[in-house]
């Protein structure tokens, strides 16, 4: 979709549709954030059945650090490719910039965070330099253009997934989860959510 993005948005920047490139960014950014939640949500919600099912037991002590690395990447996803949108708008040098700071950010985090947290830090440190790239870039492009994804409909689509993955995580507490049980919750949120949707 995000290669979809690039060159439909830069024929709508060329012909000045502004208002068109701002609703398609915004719808572009709800689906993706529609497709996105539920793996989302699988990792967030139950990590060490995930990794024990990808990798084995003996790495479900990585848990907080999946928790973490998913924060940072869902954040992309609910803030939607601005990045994109600056190179499209011609804004690539900035788009150089808030990278080339956002990685000093990330160095600097981990060597602080790592020797204090080891492997937890050093996933605290990459999710908050990413955290920090998402917002930089979000700013910069509302600035120069007035774009951003946020629309009552999108926020709407965001508290119902939010709502949704809460019940079954509380009532996934209640029951041990095992690996198998994974793709049957994951179908059951996605039946739940369209249907909450339409």
């Amino acid at each position: 979709l995000i290669f979809i993005l690039m060159p439909v948005a830069g024929n709508l920047y060329s012909k000045a549709h502004m208002s068109e490139l701002n609703r398609t960014y915004q719808t572009l950014t709800k689906w993706i954030f529609s497709a996105t939640f539920p793996v989302f949500m699988i990792f967030f919600l139950f990590p060490e059945v995930t990794l024990s099912f990808l990798f084995g037991a003996r790495y479900t002590d990585a848990a907080i650090v999946l928790r973490l690395l998913a924060i940072g990447f869902m954040l992309h996803t609910f803030i939607g490719a601005n990045d994109i949108l600056l190179i499209v708008l011609g804004k690539s040098k900035l788009l150089m910039w808030i990278s080339f700071l956002s990685a000093i950010l990330n160095i600097v985090l981990n060597y602080i965070f790592i020797f204090h947290y080891g492997v937890i830090g050093a996933a605290f440190a990459t999710m908050s330099a990413y955290l920090v790239y998402n917002f930089a870039t979000s700013i910069k492009l509302y600035q120069h253009s007035k774009i951003h994804p946020i629309t009552s409909k999108y926020l709407k689509s965001v508290f119902v997934a939010s709502a949704i993955a809460l019940v079954i995580y509380f009532y996934g507490k209640r029951i041990p989860i095992a690996f198998w049980m994974l793709p049957i919750i994951f179908v059951f949120f996605i039946v739940v959510y369209v249907s909450a949707l339409i």
